[in-house]
């Protein structure tokens, strides 16, 4: 097998390594057209399980890269100057430069040397050769040479790629705004002494600030003031350090007859997310035979070569092939949002934002000291507010317009009417029931243990009419943001209820779960983006939830033929049956007690494996007060 590789970049030279491995038989060629220490940037980041998939696939590489990493547990956001310090997620990051040399140096011991500054400038010069593999980048000349369904697209942000000396102990975000508007900072360190610094902003920002007509030295001044606090005295460094419009590569086809496209060629992934060097890595694996079987056919064959072996890789790269610029795509105003940094959008398609929980209701709306000195409310309370009935609605509905624009202030991005004309989450959805019994209450254990007043169940369970269809329709006059609206799950209010008509507490969250579905349904044809279904007596009554509560929750009769649109389907969902619909099962640990189950919001569909669901914020539980 006769194979050139174009591009000396990671992808090239990790696949020319690994294929040479397999079958050293295989004649191998890299040329690149750069010097061999050019490189663009500085470090790179990975998560910190980014590199787990080298340890089974290629420990020796695994082993002599990863101890040359920076490592942190952080993510720090500073908004306002302050820093907001998101734990438990876990970095590692390393020079570009340095990471590229110890990729060499594996590539030696298979008896490949790069050749360097040697650039293709005719189609001819690749015609010799069995495997033409495309490493050379988002301006890829392989890419060029043949219809792989290319589409480019740039963002409308500028960035620019600096380092400096500032040592950051955590991956980071800095927002920051001046007379010209807005910007923003990802830094990094990515060497015990060295860290990587990309300066960001809008084009509007670009053009008012002037950099049209600065010179490095100049722009590097400017920058250096505007963000003054996060390099604390110490320079920018540049190396080709010019304003950028992110280029977004995508392809139709990774193949074209004998030609393959991997890393930047095939794909860009923006340097906010991280990946594309993971992704490049990964394609190499992929690309690259799998065992000597597979090498020896070699010869004419080379598609069917590639093509099985990328397959079981097209689910890795599919992850970060989704709408991760339409934040920023082309035509996409920049200023729709001005309380926050337009950027703001790009980081709002991975994770997206919302209230997990109420916002806090006014003293002037409700009795704060009666409602410390109860246990939650299960049958109505309407002596905790502070209105008279008379004016209470139109009071509530202040309150939930005040909480909407705090929410918007604070710049989430799916905004809820903040639970505000609830005594509880679940009393007024469970109360408004027939077959309920609101006026001769039972009583129930809370999820403390004690007694507590609740609905008496006297006959089947069934939805009378929508009971926060108005809430909706309110929130959304008042928003032209995506919104979410929450129900009690039915598997919680059958434990917050005294049953004397059903013959098991199963029967009843079943018809609880039907009353569900029906709101869910309406909720969703009124335009809700995304229902969250309450369910914290999951992590508190854990065998219970295992032998009935999730089936009654994301079982079929909770969530059955929920409508979906493109506009209120997940983004990360593809299936037409898929709506944006979470389970919020408070924090995981209330009152010390271990929840049965991972994270607390996730897609009700989760438990098929058929989807991922975005990342609500955290909040915290209202009844032990740990952050969700």
């Amino acid at each position: 097998m006769n194979v050139l590789v174009v591009g000396a970049g990671p992808a090239g030279v990790y696949f020319a390594y690994l294929a040479k491995r397999q079958a050293p038989d295989w004649r191998i060629r890299v040329v690149e057209q750069n010097p061999a220490d050019a490189t663009f940037g500085f470090g790179v980041v990975f998560s910190d399980k980014a590199l787990e998939f080298l340890r089974a696939d290629d420990p020796s590489t695994y082993e002599l890269i990863t101890p040359q990493m920076e490592a942190w547990s952080d993510l720090t956001v500073v908004h306002r100057g302050t820093p907001v310090i998101i734990d438990g997620i876990g970095f590692a990051a390393i020079g570009r430069l340095r990471l590229l040399r110890l990729l060499r140096q594996q590539l030696a011991t298979v008896g490949i040397t790069p050749e360097y500054e040697r650039p293709l400038t005719a189609p001819g010069e690749l015609e010799a050769y069995d495997l033409l593999v495309g490493a050379d980048g988002a301006n890829s000349y392989v890419r060029r040479t043949a219809d792989f369904g290319t589409r480019i697209a740039h963002c409308t942000n500028k960035f620019a790629w600096y380092g400096t000396r500032r040592r950051y102990e955590t991956l980071t975000q800095t927002f920051v705004g001046n007379e010209h508007g807005s910007f923003n900072a990802h830094h990094y360190r990515h060497a015990p002494d060295m860290s990587t610094f990309v300066a960001e902003c809008d084009a509007g920002t670009w053009e008012r600030a002037g950099f049209v007509g600065m010179g490095e030295e100049e722009t590097i001044a400017y920058l250096e003031r505007v963000f003054s606090a996060p390099l604390a005295g110490e320079r920018l460094v540049s190396n080709r350090s010019i304003w950028r419009n992110f280029p977004n590569v995508r392809n139709d086809r990774w193949s074209v007859g004998n030609r393959v496209l991997i890393g930047d060629a095939l794909r860009t992934a923006h340097f906010s997310i991280g990946s594309g060097t993971k992704l490049a890595l990964e394609d190499a694996i992929a690309r690259a035979p799998a065992d000597r079987r597979e090498a020896g056919r070699g010869g004419g064959r080379e598609r069917r070569l590639v093509r099985p072996l990328s397959r079981a890789h097209e689910p890795v790269a599919a992850r970060l092939r989704l709408e991760l610029y339409s934040a920023q795509r082309p035509g996409r105003p920049t200023t729709a949002r001005p309380h926050v940094a337009p950027f703001r959008e790009n980081l709002s398609m991975l994770f997206p934002t919302t209230l997990v929980g109420s916002y806090p209701q006014p003293e002037w709306l409700i009795d704060r000291r009666k409602l410390a000195g109860r246990f939650p409310p299960r049958v109505r309370a309407r002596e905790l507010w502070r209105v008279p009935e008379p004016y209470l609605a139109e009071a509530q509905d202040d309150a939930t317009v005040l909480a909407i624009r705090a929410q918007e202030q604070a710049g989430l991005d799916i905004i809820t009417d903040g639970e505000i004309r609830r005594e509880s989450y679940s009393n007024r959805f469970a109360t408004a029931l027939e077959g309920i019994d609101i006026d001769n209450p039972g009583s129930a254990l809370d999820r403390s243990g004690h007694p507590n007043p609740v609905p008496r169940i006297v006959g089947k369970i069934r939805r009378k009419h929508p009971v926060e269809l108005d809430d909706l329709r309110f929130l959304k006059r008042h928003t032209s943001r995506k919104t979410k609206i929450t129900v009690p799950g039915p598997f919680t209010m059958s434990q917050q209820a005294q049953n004397d008509y059903y013959r098991s507490e199963e029967e009843a969250a079943m018809d609880y779960a039907v009353a569900v579905n029906e709101e869910i349904r309406d909720l969703f044809a009124a335009g809700a983006d995304v229902v969250q279904i309450d369910e914290p007596y999951m992590q508190a009554r854990p065998e219970k939830a295992r032998q009935y509560g999730l089936r009654s929750t994301s079982g079929p009769r909770a969530i059955r033929s929920c409508p979906s649109s493109p506009a209120r389907r997940c983004s990360r969902f593809r299936s037409r049956r898929h709506n944006r619909s979470w389970t919020h099962r408070c924090c995981k640990s209330c009152r010390g007690r271990k929840s049965w189950s991972g994270a607390s919001t996730f897609p009700t569909r989760a438990w098929r494996r058929r989807s991922r669901s975005p990342i609500a914020s955290g909040g915290r539980c209202s009844t032990c007060g740990r952050r969700t």
